[in-house]
């Protein structure tokens, strides 16, 4: 049983490297889809499809929030005459314009939230029973409907919504209510919940059962030389990964320095100005382009190397450390295959050794 956490720590250790080493080209990936998620909903917004605008910008906020995709997520909310949740998102767009020092999107926000707010919906949950472990569901989402034992009013959008109510040991309750556009507060009274009942699971005599001793299983450590062969060869695909990054970032250079010279060779030696300005900027912004690619690929091939290092090493631990079932003899000990790393400054693999 002691190679199971051994096991799970190799797992463990895997899974965050893997998340280090794709984390830059993550945060990019989502400040593009951020961009043009944000586009589909202005596009959706002009042809008045707001259902499709609202779901655009509620995916681009989430991908990269900003100040102003939230404003016109509110904007698209409220066109649909969803007040609170417009309210909801200006007063978001609120704060985090204050953060960024955004001055006119949070005035903009500020004075849109104060404009809808006596338009808002209220309801308030009241439960006749509160419990200590009491979950309250408005649509499918956990509310607060009380603070230090003063009910709290909690806006709501016009239309149809569910409220569920759970708490441990008592059957659950739910109900649908209907909520006019009528700027009103309205009340949800939740009766006492009833008792669960209590499941018996205890062996009666005479049933026709039979006590049925515990199943002891033997450990061999064959589970745990398995991870440990994934991890590493896990840590050998990382290091494929880094020298095909390296390589990527050698040949950004490349380009960035073949342009760097071509935009030299217009310059005028005698005036030291460019006899083609344009050409010569254009030159010069490709060639900063390659050299920050080749300063992240240079970065990545970094740390996916460092990594494949790790995970091979840690593979090795994993494989070499577990428990053995005992040997039929010392002969045949000897005879079976071992998998061995290879470790240097500038290779990391897996070896195959012993009697052959």
């Amino acid at each position: 049983m002691g190679s199971l956490p051994l096991a799970r720590l190799a797992a463990g250790a895997a899974l965050v490297l893997s998340c280090l080493t794709v984390a830059p080209s993550v945060a990019w990936a989502d400040e593009s889809s951020a961009e043009t998620l944000f586009q589909e909903g202005l596009a959706a917004m002009k042809r008045n499809d707001y259902a499709v605008a609202c779901e655009a910008f509620a995916q681009s906020n989430k991908a990269d929030p900003s100040p102003g995709t939230q404003i016109n997520l509110a904007v698209c909310y409220e066109k649909q005459k969803k007040w609170a949740s417009a309210w909801t998102w200006y007063r978001s767009a609120v704060g985090l314009a204050q953060q960024r020092n955004q001055g006119e999107r949070e005035k903009l926000a500020q004075e849109a939230a104060a404009r809808i707010k006596p338009q808002l919906n209220y309801i308030v949950i009241s439960v006749k029973e509160p419990l200590a472990d009491l979950v309250v569901k408005r649509d499918g989402a956990e509310v607060t409907i009380a603070l230090g034992g003063k009910e709290v009013p909690l806006p709501i959008d016009p239309g149809e919504h569910s409220i569920e109510v759970s708490a441990r040991g008592k059957k659950p309750w739910s109900t649908t209510i209907q909520v006019a556009d009528d700027a009103a507060t309205d009340r949800v009274e939740v009766p006492k919940l009833e008792d669960a009942p209590v499941e018996d699971k205890s062996v009666k005599p005479g049933d026709g059962t039979s006590y049925q001793p515990p199943v002891i299983v033997s450990n061999d450590g064959s589970g745990q030389r398995t991870v440990g062969i994934v991890v590493a060869g896990a840590g050998v695909l990382a290091g494929l990964a880094g020298v095909g990054v390296f390589v990527l970032a050698k040949s950004e250079e490349r380009d960035r320095d073949k342009q760097r010279r071509e935009a030299n060779e217009l310059v005028d030696p005698t005036t030291n100005r460019p006899t083609n300005e344009p050409r010569y900027l254009e030159l010069n912004r490709s060639a900063d382009s390659h050299g920050k690619a080749a300063k992240n690929n240079q970065l990545i091939a970094g740390i996916v190397g460092g990594g494949a290092v790790v995970l091979v090493g840690v593979g090795a631990v994993l494989y070499f450390t577990a428990p053995r079932g005992a040997e039929k003899s010392s002969a045949a000990s000897g005879s079976r295959p071992l998998l061995l790393p290879l470790l240097s400054p500038g290779f990391a693999g897996l070896g195959l050794g012993g009697a052959f």
